[in-house]
């Protein structure tokens, strides 16, 4: 009783400052727009009246930048001070700090320019920016953190910014560019195929003699690869004709894997190669076994020890390999190889039990599968189901707290984001928003903070939130209900389980119906104009409009319709429905296994696509959340997971159309 009566003040409170957003100067809302219309027509005295009309809106300071940044050259540093110690760690002064820099570098600002850098905090990241830095700290007499700084700028694959032309050509002068540095950009260049092709031609203009000679052979290997298996310029044991054969070795086992190998097997003869740069041959061999499914990939990964070049997504690649082949005892033995924290993981530990449990050690894999049954996602369900134990659910919700609220809604950045989501300016609404939970609030006020998104029907600016700050355990504001009505309306008519469309919807969108991909995807279940066409023409509706698919009712409807033919088609499995929902149905359909069936775990773990893969375990996971948020009798994971089938027909002519929408 006393939750409830905190939840009845804590809803009129909240509804108090909605009313009190509703009831804003409608003239402070109009003379903001007409102010901003003003500066672009370049009516300053105009601009400047309804400025100081607005001092105390709450878009006030995005006057102020717009100001500010008109003549920025003419502003002083103080002024531009004041600004980012009045509005610190939001998107206007980020704007303010990149704008100001590139002033100060056009000014030969250096000193200022250091100064008003190091008090930022994003924009370190931009390429730019960090080359001036470099420049400004040698100008400023700090040239060994200079140069220092410049090398890593330098060591890319691609030309860099012309605006490290400055701190490149200071190094260079100093002797830091070595022709072995020279060597080892050109490279990462070459590796970067056509790509890297142009920029690694002017590298080798700056080459001595003898690398510059390489470097012509390597253009002529681009070319036709074979030629640099019986290239008497080959020979010897130089690190360059290693390199060049290494990358041919690769080109051919692009096309076949099968011809590479021999030709590896026959390259002792023209090359010595040391022992790290055999093991990348080995590699190289490996790799591309794997990705053309070859019947020896287990043995030639076998071939690969040298930790030094045994990256992660190699690690990840013979991991994969193993549970293609169902090599379990590899399994267990490349696991084991990982670093102490990778077999922590949720992923590799239940993979492990499995190697186990396959392997006759039914005990030592329980014990395994019992920790990880405690875990509330994807391996944690599935864990549960090898042991038959229930789901763990956690819930641990976010106090209930009036006065939090309030002093949430009183932030002037809430206010912000009130206004601009008013006026339909959701991008600068949703930043203004991210800056608050990611730089303004403490964690427990972060929680509060998404708690009040919840309540105002931020559903996606909630859980974002939650995400941000990792606070997994209050299922009611990560895992909403919102669309109630529609989605269980739309399923029944559709013959779908509600709390599989709510997960694919939560993967999708997040909620945020106006959500707009940069593929072109738009509303809650993220449907391409194209394949909204296609649907409309099966409902036998009018094909709408990119706007309606933002509306709520529109885009379920045909979200759930688009579900209903991916089930029909897929002998009714929602595992490989939700990998062609992701990927197009002419990609799950390329997955299937050619032959006998495969365990639907595995077959996920399989799925080459990385995003398809992490967004099938999610919706599948989610599916369980929401089967327990809607109450739902208990159906388990491992029963809406059976066997891949391999007698699925592959080239489905009626859902051929769709290809050209994904």
């Amino acid at each position: 009783m006393k939750q409830v009566f905190i939840q009845i003040i804590l809803m009129a409170c909240l509804l108090g400052y909605a009313n009190t957003a509703i009831a804003l100067s409608a003239k402070d809302r109009q003379n903001f727009m007409a102010a901003e219309k003003a500066l672009k027509k370049n009516q300053y005295k105009t601009f400047l009246s309804l400025k100081n009309k607005l001092k105390n809106y709450s878009l006030y300071p995005y006057l102020e930048y717009a100001d500010l940044k008109r003549n920025m050259g003419k502003h002083s540093k103080s002024r531009v001070q004041k600004f980012l110690t009045t509005y610190p760690k939001g998107p206007l002064a980020y704007r303010v700090q990149n704008t100001w820099l590139r002033s100060l570098v056009r000014q030969g600002k250096w000193a200022d320019y250091q100064h008003f850098y190091e008090q930022g905090f994003q924009h370190q990241k931009q390429t730019d920016l960090s080359c001036y830095q470099a420049y400004a700290m040698y100008r400023n007499g700090e040239k060994k953190a200079a140069f220092a700084k410049a090398q890593t700028l330098w060591m890319v694959s691609h030309s860099q910014h012309v605006a490290c032309d400055n701190i490149f050509k200071a190094w260079k002068a100093s002797g830091g560019i070595s022709q072995a540095m020279l060597w080892q950009r050109f490279k990462l260049s070459m590796e970067k195929g056509k790509k890297g092709l142009r920029f690694a031609k002017t590298l080798s203009k700056k080459m001595h003699k003898e690398n510059r000679a390489w470097a012509n052979l390597w253009f002529k290997v681009t070319k036709k690869p074979s030629i640099a298996f019986i290239n008497a310029a080959l020979k010897g044991s130089a690190s360059q004709g290693a390199d060049i054969l290494l990358y041919a070795l690769k080109k051919e086992a692009k096309k076949s894997v099968s011809k590479a190998v021999q030709r590896w097997r026959a390259l002792p003869a023209l090359h010595r190669f040391n022992e790290q740069e055999r093991q990348q041959g080995e590699k190289i061999l490996a790799t591309y076994m794997a990705y053309q499914k070859h019947s020896n990939s287990i043995t030639q990964m076998n071939k690969v020890n040298d930790s030094s070049i045994i990256d992660d997504r190699f690690e990840v690649l013979r991991l994969r390999t193993a549970l293609r082949h169902g090599s379990w005892k590899h399994v267990q033995k490349w696991i084991e190889a990982l670093s102490n924290e990778k077999q922590q993981e949720n992923v590799w530990k239940y993979w492990y039990a499995r190697a186990l449990e396959q392997q006759g050690q039914p005990e030592q894999a329980q014990a395994i599968y019992s920790t990880l049954s405690k875990k509330r996602d994807y391996y944690g369900f599935l864990a549960s189901d090898r042991i038959g134990s229930d789901y763990s659910f956690e819930t641990d919700l976010v106090p209930s707290s009036p006065e939090k609220q309030q002093s949430i809604r009183a932030l002037d950045t809430v206010e912000r984001v009130f206004e601009l989501t008013k006026l339909n300016r959701l991008t600068e609404a949703n930043r203004e928003w991210w800056y608050l939970i990611n730089h303004q609030l403490k964690r427990s006020d972060a929680e509060q903070a998404a708690k009040f998104a919840h309540t105002m029907g931020w559903y996606h600016r909630a859980i974002m939130s939650m995400t941000w700050i990792k606070s997994w355990n209050d299922l009611s504001i990560r895992f909403p209900l919102e669309h109630k009505n529609t989605v269980l309306l739309e399923a029944k008519a559709k013959s779908l389980d509600p709390a599989w469309v709510y997960g694919i919807i939560r993967q999708e969108s997040a909620f945020w119906k106006e959500a707009r991909s940069s593929s072109g995807a738009l509303g809650l279940m993220q449907l391409m104009p194209g394949t909204a066409k296609h649907i409309a023409k099966k409902l036998k509706i009018i094909n709408p409009s990119k706007q309606q698919l933002f509306t709520p009712e529109v885009n379920i409807h045909m979200g759930t319709k688009y579900l209903r033919m991916m089930l029909d088609r897929l002998e009714n499995h929602p595992v490989l429905a939700t990998a062609a929902y992701n990927a197009g149905p002419h990609r799950a359909l390329k997955w299937l296994p050619k032959k006998t069936n495969i365990d639907a775990d595995i077959w996920v773990e399989l799925i080459p696509f990385t995003e398809t893969r992490r967004y099938v375990r999610r919706v599948m996971a989610y599916t369980i959340i929401y089967q327990h948020r809607l109450q739902q009798k208990t159906k388990r994971l491992s029963k809406r997971m059976k066997p891949i089938s391999s007698m699925v027909q592959r080239e489905p002519q009626t859902l051929l159309a769709l290809k050209s929408h994904f």
